[in-house]
C-alpha cells in the first residue's frame, strides 16, 4: 500500500519512524520509507493549518496514495479522553470560520454565501466518509476536532463553540488535513493522542510523552494489518 504519513512536528513524527527503512529524501520535510510491505512517505507540515494544507495538497497533487494518515497530539474536552488516549477522528470543523456582529457569532456557511468550496467542504462540520472502513483503525474511539488557531489555556475555555456545536478535542491542524484530503477524493484517517485537558498549564494534566508512545504503537499497530 501507498501511504502518505502527516504529522505537523518532528516530535510526534521521529518515534513513528522506527522501524522504518529509508529510501529516499523529497524536498523539505518529505522522506519516503519502506516498512512490511508498505511504502510510507513521511510529511512534516509544520504546525497550524495554513501549513498542512499547503503541504498535504502539494503531496495529493504530486502522487496518487492508497491512504493519507494524520498523527498528532491533542488537547482534550472530555475527562473520559485522558491523556494517552488514542483516537480516530471522524469530524473536524473551524470554529473561528464566520462572521461576529452585535447579534452574535455565525458561521458563514449559515449566511447563505456562496463560499466556493468544494463540494465535499461545504459543510460547516467535515466528516470523513472512511473513518469506519479502513482495518486497523475501527477499534479506537471517534472524536470530533474543533480546529484553531488560538490555543486559550485559561479556565473559561468551553467545549460547546458558536451555535452549540460540541467539541470532544482540539488542535491546529486537523480541520486543513480533511480539507486537503475531502477536496482530493482520497481516503484518509486523522489519528490523535490526547496530551493534556483543556485549560490552564497543569503539569499533572499533561503527558505529551505517554501521548507520543501510545500514538505510536496505535499507527504501528495498524500498518501492521493493513492490507499490501
Amino acid at each position: 500500500m501507498r501511504i502518505l504519513l502527516v504529522t505537523a512536528t518532528w516530535l510526534e513524527a521521529k518515534p513513528l519512524m522506527d522501524g522504518f527503512s529509508f529510501l529516499r529524501k523529497y524536498s523539505g520535510n518529505n522522506y519516503s520509507f519502506r516498512y512490511g510491505e508498505h511504502r510510507i512517505d513521511v510529511l512534516v507540515t509544520g504546525m497550524g493549518m495554513v501549513a498542512t494544507a499547503f503541504g498535504v495538497g502539494k503531496a495529493l497533487q504530486n502522487t496518487q496514495y492508497n491512504l493519507v494518515l494524520d498523527a498528532g497530539i491533542c488537547s482534550s474536552f472530555r475527562k473520559e479522553f485522558s491523556p494517552g488516549t488514542v483516537l480516530n477522528v471522524n469530524e473536524e470543523f473551524f470554529p473561528e470560520f464566520g462572521m461576529s456582529d452585535d447579534a452574535g457569532f455565525k458561521y458563514l456557511q449559515d449566511m447563505g454565501f456562496d463560499t466556493s468550496l468544494p463540494t465535499a467542504c461545504k459543510n460547516t462540520i467535515l466528516q470523513n466518509p472512511h473513518f469506519n472502513q479502513v482495518m486497523g483503525f475501527k477499534n479506537l474511539a471517534t472524536a470530533r476536532g474543533a480546529t484553531v488557531n488560538l490555543v486559550n489555556l485559561t479556565e473559561r475555555r468551553p467545549n460547546t463553540y458558536h451555535s452549540n456545536i460540541e467539541a470532544d478535542i482540539e488542535t491546529q491542524e486537523g480541520g486543513a488535513f480533511f480539507f486537503s484530503c475531502l477536496a482530493s477524493e482520497v481516503p484518509f484517517i486523522e489519528l490523535r493522542a490526547v496530551s493534556n485537558y483543556i485549560g490552564p498549564p497543569d503539569e499533572e494534566g499533561w503527558d505529551i510523552e505517554k501521548a507520543i508512545q501510545n500514538l505510536t504503537f496505535s499507527v504501528h499497530e495498524a500498518l501492521n494489518v493493513l492490507p499490501r
